[in-house]
């Protein structure tokens, strides 16, 4: 038994060695010095001495054949650990280049729809808007999917206001109902408190990807979306009376990738990651996210959260742009598009700007002026934005500055923060969100 149990660890150590097993070479060393004793047995039994020294010598094999198996293994995790991080890196860099020019498109786009455009010009620029945003849509579902795929989203928990989160929903999606005829509209039961603590980011992103789904799925019916408390969790559920789901699709319904068929996919579009990235964000904020259909009939998708009231934060308290006419703000933008759109936003609003094509200039226009805001790139020449922001802080000035950067992962929102900056917002801009922003720091100085 022990010769053949020796015969079989060589022959292990001999295939091993040939598919190129480096380890494997000092296995089949050890194993053959241990085998040899019991091959030779009836020729020449070795004495006591001779075993001992055979197998001192396999030993050695074997410790040596474990370093480098430790070894081939450190070079693998480092290896891997490189490979996420050339993809963080990748995914950044995507990122960053996609949302810089879409911020144009999407800005002018809006600017344009505020002018006093008729027939046929207004229509193309709507058309333009909507499109991008679509884009922009696909964009971060596509970046999302791959982040939580690399586990490098976080929640961010903090007060959500149901009521406004809801109207929210409703306000996007409302383009998209009024073309498919569907009648749109949502329920609030009236024992929900006002504020409850969630992600309100990840939270209201699942409810525009399911209330999405529901009116583009639908014709001429109607989609409402219910919050409501069961026990212990925050329950939203949308229902919709469009054309279902076979009950053979819906089994893989959270799949990545999955649509119902390829017609699906050609009729109304997609990437088919919606609702696995929609299931994987409500399990990072600790719910679940199921769905019931009858083709033919429409669906019912129902999202249960970790029900926990919150108080009003002071960030919620609505403000008036117009506190901002006549406030002094410098611009450290690099690419001259996106420098022109700020300008011009700023400007409808009566805001003087200054402005700096890199972190050099806005350092040295900073110390030489005095400004009530900064809008800060992160990318640019000279000096970055967090390098300028740091240099900034070293002269004492406590002016507010805010990231505007198409930068958006979690550990870039950090650097900027921990450079000394006091806000973030990420790019594509929309001009609500920046005069907002705007207004809320400057009451708070």
């Amino acid at each position: 038994l022990n010769i053949m149990s020796g015969l079989i660890s060589i022959g292990c150590c001999i295939l091993a060695t040939i598919r190129r097993d480096a380890a494997a070479k000092y296995l089949l060393g050890g194993s053959v010095l241990v085998a040899s004793p019991f091959l030779f047995i009836f020729i020449a039994p070795f004495n006591q001495q001779t075993l001992i020294a055979v197998g001192v010598v396999a030993l050695v094999l074997v410790m040596l054949a474990l370093l480098q198996r430790m070894a081939e293994q450190t070079q693998s995790w480092a290896m891997k650990a490189d490979l996420a991080a050339e993809r963080e890196r990748f995914l950044a860099s995507m990122s960053h280049e996609i949302r810089t020019p879409l911020n144009g498109i999407i800005g002018f786009s809006e600017l344009a729809n505020q002018e006093k455009l008729e027939g046929k010009v207004a229509t193309y620029f709507k058309q333009i808007d909507r499109s991008s945003k679509v884009l922009m849509g696909i964009v971060n579902e596509v970046l999302d999917y791959a982040k939580l795929q690399a586990t490098e989203i976080t929640p961010n928990f903090g007060p959500l206001n149901i009521k406004e989160a809801l109207e929210d929903v409703i306000t996007i999606n409302l383009p998209t109902a009024a073309k498919n005829g569907i009648d749109l509209k949502f329920e609030v039961d009236e024992n929900l408190p006002n504020y409850v603590t969630t992600d309100p980011q990840r939270c209201l992103q699942i409810l525009i990807n399911l209330c999405g789904n529901a009116v583009k799925f639908s014709k001429n019916g109607s989609v409402l979306i219910s919050a409501s408390q069961e026990n212990s969790q925050l329950v939203f559920k949308i229902i919709d009376n469009g054309i279902g789901i076979d009950k053979d699709v819906l089994a893989g319904l959270f799949n990545p990738f999955k649509q119902a068929d390829a017609s699906t996919a050609r009729q109304f579009g997609g990437t088919g990651l919606g609702l696995a990235i929609s299931k994987q964000l409500c399990e990072l904020l600790g719910g679940s996210l199921t769905a019931v259909s009858e083709f033919g009939k429409g669906s019912t998708f129902t999202l249960r959260l970790p029900f926990v009231a919150a108080n009003r934060p002071e960030s919620d308290i609505k403000v008036s742009s117009e506190f901002l006419h006549g406030k002094r703000v410098l611009v450290a933008e690099d690419n001259p598009i996106n420098l022109m759109l700020a300008k011009q936003i700023l400007q409808n609003h009566g805001l003087q700007v200054d402005s700096a094509e890199d972190g050099k200039i806005a350092l040295t226009k900073a110390s030489e002026n005095s400004y009530d805001f900064i809008l800060m790139d992160m990318q640019m020449p000279q000096l970055s934005g967090t390098q300028a922001t740091v240099e900034i802080r070293k002269l004492g000035l406590n002016t507010p500055i805010i990231a505007m950067t198409a930068n958006t992962s979690e550990s870039d929102r950090d650097a900027c923060l921990s450079s000394g900056m006091s806000d973030y917002l990420s790019k594509p801009i929309e001009q609500k969100q920046l005069l907002q922003k705007l207004a809320q720091w400057s009451q708070q100085n």
